[in-house]
């Protein structure tokens, strides 16, 4: 343990802040582990607040200028593109490597990004929870109803046939139940996130940054073009905008014949005797890695951590939740629940230890795994490429999408990301090292 409590008058109440990891079922997985929290400690009370993705990063602001009305958090969950910024803001409490991880354990167990935004890159601020990392699932029911082969979606050109024939089946009434169209957006929601565009941005042999940090590189040609092919999937009819016209659902649910997703719901939609399972999903479904571009064949990983916030006035405690939540164990537990992966590497291992194929794609993937930049206002930038997306997805709704719109956003979120990094300097001095 890493503290002792004595017997106190009253109870101590932890707020516990998270997104809704595993939609709707998210309370009710992390709660058992709240409940055996609360057994151990029984003077803690943890209040757990689920923010929805698109509002939580506007609450923390709130937090950040103090301008929160409500209970302040003691242990926030933290998406990789936030740590830089939030640490940087002073939203985190800085972690001491030997009072969350064991003795025997380094961070070289992990599979993260801890975000580091300091000139020696070795401060924490965040204990890693679970990652993402972006691998193609497919049916190959499907495909070999329309004669393509695995071997076809290696590369861009093959995957953007293999969407188009997907189409083209579809259309004449192919006999596949539920399918709706050949791609899913990742997140089912009408947005197209940073981390979505990535592995097609780097692919095309471009970035987000230039590579001192000090620029945004949304107007350079390679990177145009990696946003065009993306987005072309999407205006093609490839990968359908979420709306009222389109079911709700995505390759999991069996209504689509291919997802990018850095997701393993080995325990719900990919289990067999899951009671919402899609049979032609868990029958026939396979992951390949992320298609080769015109650069070279990149992915994203991302994930989720845990952080104290600096605002707590129990941070040893909140400091204790966190340790007992990353428990090795309780760890791989959670990301089994949650469909997510663990990001610890022995429990890879077990987390694909009946689908040696699978981990075989995902371990593969990692070798061309890359993280977005340490920028230390990534989490604006992030931001602004959000909504960005946003504008050239209405352009595609209103049948007025072309490359001309797109350029034009593209150069108008670049100008806002130089705006947002000339509050910031960064040189030779490793502040905002890209890895």
């Amino acid at each position: 343990m890493l503290l002792k409590i004595g017997k106190k008058s009253g109870k101590k109440t932890l707020n516990f802040w998270i997104m809704p990891n595993a939609g709707f079922a998210t309370r009710g997985i992390l709660q058992k582990y709240l409940d055996e929290f609360e057994r151990r400690w029984p003077d803690v009370t943890i209040h757990l607040t689920i923010h929805p993705w698109s509002l939580a990063w506007n609450r923390l602001m709130e937090v950040v200028k103090g301008r929160y009305m409500g209970s302040l958090p003691d242990v926030i969950q933290v998406g990789t593109t936030w740590v830089a910024t939030l640490a940087y803001l002073g939203a985190l409490e800085k972690i001491p490597y030997e009072k969350v991880l064991p003795h025997d354990d380094k961070t070289s167990a992990y599979i993260w990004d801890p975000g580091a935004q300091s000139e020696s890159g070795k401060e924490l601020f965040c204990v890693p929870w679970f990652i993402d990392i972006r691998v193609l699932y497919y049916r190959r029911d499907i495909f070999d109803a329309i004669g393509v082969g695995p071997g076809l979606i290696n590369d861009w050109v093959g995957f953007h046939q293999a969407c188009v024939e997907v189409r083209k089946y579809l259309s004449r009434g192919g006999p596949v139940s539920r399918v709706v169209a050949p791609l899913a957006i990742p997140g089912q929601k009408v947005g197209v996130l940073m981390h979505d565009l990535a592995p097609f941005i780097w692919e095309a042999g471009g970035d987000f940054c230039s590579d001192d940090l000090q620029r945004g590189n949304l107007n350079s040609p390679a990177t145009m073009r990696g946003c065009e092919f993306y987005f072309d999937l999407i205006h093609q009819g490839c990968m359908p905008i979420p709306s009222t016209d389109v079911p709700s659902g995505n390759f999991f649910t069996g209504n689509t014949a291919m997802q990018f997703s850095g997701t393993w719901p080995i325990e719900t939609f990919l289990n067999p005797d899951y009671p919402f399972r899609s049979r032609e999903v868990t029958d026939h479904f396979s992951v390949a890695m992320f298609p080769s571009g015109p650069q070279g064949r990149y992915t994203f990983l991302g994930g989720s951590n845990l952080a104290v916030a600096a605002v707590s006035p129990q941070k040893e405690m909140a400091l204790e939740l966190i340790h007992f939540l990353t428990e090795p164990s309780r760890q791989l537990d959670h990301a089994r629940s949650t469909g997510t992966l663990t990001a610890r590497v022995a429990s890879m291992e077990k987390l694909f230890e009946k689908a040696p194929e699978a981990k075989k794609v995902f371990w593969d993937s990692l070798g061309h795994a890359r993280r977005l930049p340490r920028l230390i206002p990534l989490g604006s930038v992030e931001q602004i490429i959000t909504k960005m997306s946003r504008r050239i997805l209405a352009f595609i709704r209103a049948g007025t999408y072309n490359h001309k719109k797109l350029y034009d956003e593209m150069i108008k979120a670049n100008d806002d990301i130089n705006t947002v990094l000339s509050l910031h300097r960064y040189g030779d001095s490793g502040s905002g090292v890209s890895s």
